[in-house]
């Protein structure tokens, strides 16, 4: 073998080498902005119990910002996916202009890898269907985000701040939510989840799986499509007050009776707040162990917090 061979060969580890890198930035502030989301869900629910109306506007606009910081991020991590996109195509990703024409050349370049293992005529479909997907849920926030960065809350400018702007857009302004948000935040996930498969595996993951996890999405959009922000706040102003508990020691066993239902917060001691649930009803469960959601545990001893 030559030597041009082995500098080729350098090149290629020092490149999959700093793109592995970018990626565990990406996941380290995704780990990050995940916690933001949970701070400001908590302050709007604290908001919605004492009919702050003002803090409930306020941080539901920080709720949006952070969605698009999130999506933002979460787009970046799924075009660095390992073994997935050429350093050539994320090139040919980031070098676009907005969020759209992104997500399109990245449908593109993702769909073709997908192509060359599957020869289906409903190719084309599949695509429209996520296209659709990603201006409704991705694209058109991105509009909103625009407006709250720029301070225009109350009544937006137009795109070259001229004049007046449409007033659709002030509209959809005023009738932001948390619930809304909170559904962008959820059918953005799935979608990445269904890009990736076919960017790290087109003739495994993708195949197997695109057409569960799509009709997962749309059940999921169906089922809270109609899911309003005074649906929220009657949930949270009839809910129950939950029991506290501190816990030492935790077993993972296959058939206790304890179920990890949510995440709440970490607390700037570093422990985890759960709700958990039991055939008694649920509680809060605080502890310096990270649990999953849908995991089963059986708790060894419980002490009540005083």
């Amino acid at each position: 073998m030559n030597l041009g061979f082995f500098l080729k060969l350098k090149q290629i580890i020092m490149a999959s080498s700093s793109t592995y890198q970018i990626y565990q930035a990406l996941v380290d502030n995704l780990k990050n902005l995940k916690k933001v989301k949970t701070s400001i869900n908590r302050l709007i629910n604290e908001a919605i119990k004492c009919n702050d109306t003002l803090t409930i506007e306020v941080q539901t606009k920080m709720f949006g910002l952070t969605y698009s910081a999130w999506s933002e991020v979460r787009f970046l991590k799924m075009i660095y996916t390992p073994y997935g996109f050429s350093d050539e195509e994320i090139k040919q990703i980031i070098n676009k202009s907005n969020i759209e024409e992104k997500w399109t050349k990245c449908l593109e370049l993702a769909f073709s890898k997908y192509s060359n293992s599957n020869n289906s005529s409903e190719l084309p479909n599949r695509k429209q269907r996520i296209e659709r997907l990603v201006k409704e849920y991705i694209v058109a926030p991105s509009v909103l985000r625009n407006k709250i960065a720029h301070g225009q809350w109350i009544k937006p400018l137009n795109s070259k701040n001229a004049g007046i702007g449409d007033e659709t857009i002030r509209i959809k302004l005023e009738k932001l939510s948390v619930t809304e948000i909170t559904i962008w935040f959820n059918v953005n996930h799935y979608l990445c989840q269904i890009v990736e498969d076919l960017i790290e595996s087109p003739d495994k993951a993708a195949h197997n799986h695109y057409y569960n996890h799509l009709t997962d999405l749309e059940c999921y959009i169906k089922k809270f499509e109609g899911w309003e922000l005074q649906d929220k706040i009657e949930k949270i102003k009839t809910r129950r007050p939950l029991l506290r508990r501190n816990i030492s020691n935790i077993w993972h066993t296959k058939d206790s009776g304890f179920k990890v239902l949510e995440q709440k917060n970490i607390d700037r001691f570093g422990k985890y707040t759960y709700i958990l649930k039991d055939d008694k009803g649920k509680f809060l469960l605080r502890t310096n162990l990270e649990l999953q959601i849908g995991d089963t545990i059986d708790i060894i001893r419980i002490y009540k917090q005083g």
